[in-house]
């Protein structure tokens, strides 16, 4: 499902982040393990690449469903993690 919607999303990167999403949640509510979402959704992100600022809109509506969901599969330490991944991607793609 992540490649289909990868390929059909490949010039409309809205959607993508949305469909990104959507497969996500699909995860949690087929009630996935917490390892075997972690696992999964690694693929999804290698699949679903978004840009910078998609990609922080993405992880603003998952923290916001995963608080309403009372579930936090990605931790606090995880998050920095990403947060500060993100942070170096945003600045190489400056200077190139």
């Amino acid at each position: 499902m992540a490649h289909l919607a990868a390929l059909e999303t490949s010039s409309v990167l809205p959607e993508r982040k949305r469909q990104k999403l959507t497969l996500l949640k699909r995860l949690y509510d087929l009630k996935f393990k917490r390892e075997d979402i972690i696992s999964l959704f690694k693929f999804i992100e290698w699949m679903m690449t978004l840009p910078f600022n998609l990609e922080g809109e993405f992880w603003q509506e998952y923290r916001n469903f995963e608080e309403s969901r009372c579930m936090q599969y990605v931790t606090s330490v995880e998050r920095l993690g990403i947060s500060q991944g993100i942070n170096q991607r945003h600045s190489v793609e400056f200077e190139t």
